[in-house]
């Protein structure tokens, strides 16, 4: 309620006594106050909800990968498995997997 409003009913009713006039004119100000206050606290509001939404995460883009560097990353991992493969440790594995193939390439069948 605005205080011109509580001013008009006040008026309406015909003659006041002078502390009923200051009593409204009291009442009007506290009015305005209280509708200054509650306009600044719905602008301090609308503002932080800005900020808020300018500090919210926005949708994650999802980044364009180089192709060169694709085909980098597996020239190196051939690279790594030919070094692994020079290794004597390797060698053994090796010889060792066609020994055992060497063994189990004839079938045995016994009656």
């Amino acid at each position: 309620m605005r205080s011109s409003q509580v001013q008009q009913q006040f008026q309406k009713r015909g003659q006041q006594s002078v502390s009923s006039r200051l009593l409204i004119r009291k009442i009007s100000k506290c009015l305005d106050a209280k509708d200054l206050t509650i306009a600044q606290q719905e602008q301090r509001i609308k503002a932080l909800e800005a900020k808020i939404e300018e500090l919210r995460p926005k949708k994650r883009e999802r980044l364009a990968r180089d192709p060169n560097e694709r085909f980098v990353q597996i020239w190196e991992d051939k690279e790594d498995q030919a070094d692994i493969a020079a290794t004597p440790e390797a060698q053994d594995d090796i010889e060792m997997a066609e020994d055992v193939e060497e063994i189990h390439s004839c079938i045995v069948v016994e009656f």
